[in-house]
């Protein structure tokens, strides 16, 4: 991975932010969240977030210490400066010293600190970007880190990477987070970099080019650390010679998803998008898809737009669409069936109160054809076959030294039913009632 600075661009940038007379900082901050978010391989859909702290004039004209945070609705790759709400940043930080703090009420203390009310809700991160002791935060999810912490070793091999980094295990993001981070913090004062094992990765400056730069130079550690291993690692199963087009596939997929109605008692009717490269095409052949497909999420918040399961499907035939069809159909009855299963045993242990989603699988993997992945609009299933195609990218590189393993079944749970994360998918939730950004 290479460094995409361009001090000229950067110049740019300030200069414009000049002439309306915004604060440099922020128009920073800016250009280099756009700079992580542009990058796949960092950043997917929300995911990751940054901050910048800096001296914010109010309406009244009193200057406030402030930190500005990426907001919920917020792209990293195509944010404005809206998209960084300001917080007071002192009475941010007091609050991990808070015992205990709910999800509602993590929500409702940070709007109460606001600079402007019309915000957008800041980021769940945000109490731990403000712990972090410099001016610029930047967290990523980035696939190759991701790829090394979902191992069965993923702890020591990230402690030998990253010898003067932060180590965190998984914690649930929010509150919890923030108040585990703080010891960390507090133990390695030091440290600019962090790393949450089977999440993502911090670096941190009080130069915005310095904290850019070394995400990139650890990612890029990570990354030729991978290609030590073996980038095909998987065994194929035969492919027949005259395969089943994308066109004669896709109404066989959609009909028998559409059987089963979805949980507002209509008819799933979806759009699909197919993707098909060399790596995809690899890891849909692979002799062991149906393990692969079933063990979970590359980093937790995928769970949301993927679910934590895909559908392995042998190669389909032209001349035997009929028998492809019943094992489509066989497939999602199983699908729906398991994920009832899956709902029922964790929402006891949640306590019984939670609504299931929609049971219906997210993305089907055919061998011999590659990936198809389901939304109820065109931009849900763009987005859902993105995160397959990178979630595809981190277990190819993770069985390629050892074995994917990530979060297990429970955490994966979790985050699917958490508040805020469902805020993503369901945007007209009161903000009272935890609408914030997820992880992102």
């Amino acid at each position: 991975m290479k460094s995409q600075w361009s001090d000229s661009e950067l110049q740019k940038v300030l200069l414009a932010a000049k002439k309306v007379d915004q604060n440099t900082d922020i128009a920073t901050r800016v250009y280099t969240t756009r700079l992580l978010g542009c990058d796949p391989e960092l950043v997917l859909h929300g995911g990751g977030n940054t901050s910048v702290k800096t001296v914010t004039k109010t309406m009244d004209g009193t200057l406030v210490n402030s930190i500005c945070v990426k907001g919920s609705g917020w792209d990293m790759g195509t944010i404005e400066s809206a998209g960084l709400p300001a917080l007071e940043l002192e009475p941010l930080r007091d609050l991990v010293q808070m015992d205990t703090l709910s999800d509602i009420d993590m929500v409702r203390e940070q709007r109460q600190l606001l600079l402007d009310s019309s915000s957008p809700n800041p980021s769940v991160e945000a109490i731990l970007h403000a712990l972090i002791p410099a001016k610029y935060v930047d967290h990523t999810h980035a696939n190759a880190v991701v790829a090394i912490t979902n191992q069965p070793e993923g702890e020591k091999l990230i402690r030998e990477l990253y010898s003067d980094s932060i180590i965190v295990p998984y914690v649930m993001p929010g509150f919890d987070l923030a108040k585990t981070c703080a010891r960390y913090l507090a133990d390695n004062p030091n440290a600019t970099s962090m790393v949450l094992m089977k999440h993502g990765i911090f670096t941190w400056s009080d130069d915005a080019r310095t904290a850019y730069e070394e995400m990139i130079e650890l990612v890029d550690r990570a990354e030729k650390k991978l290609a030590e291993g073996n980038s095909t690692p998987f065994r194929s199963v035969d492919i027949p010679k005259n395969l089943a087009t994308p066109a004669q596939i896709v109404p066989l997929l959609r009909e028998a998803l559409a059987q089963p109605p979805s949980l507002d008692g209509k008819a799933n009717r979806l759009i699909m998008v197919h993707r098909a490269n060399e790596e995809i095409l690899h890891f849909c052949n692979a002799e062991n898809l149906p393990s692969l497909v079933s063990r979970g999420n590359a980093t937790p918040e995928h769970v949301i737009r993927i679910k934590r399961k895909g559908v392995a499907l042998r190669a389909p035939e032209p001349d035997k669409l009929v028998a492809f069809f019943n094992d489509v159909k066989v497939a999602v009855s199983a699908y729906i069936e398991d994920y009832k299963n899956y709902f029922e045993r964790n929402n006891k242990r949640a306590g019984g109160a939670l609504k299931m989603l929609d049971p219906v699988p997210c993305v089907f993997y055919i061998a011999g054809v590659g990936l198809f992945a389901v939304g109820k609009s065109l931009k849900a299933a763009e987005v859902a076959a993105d995160i397959a195609e990178a979630t595809i990218n981190v277990i190819t590189k993770a069985e390629g030294m050892d074995a994917f393993e990530p979060l297990n079944e429970e955490d994966l749970f979790d985050l699917e039913y958490w508040s805020l994360e469902q805020i993503k998918l369901s945007p007209q939730v009161a903000l009272v009632t935890g609408a914030a950004g997820g992880m992102g």
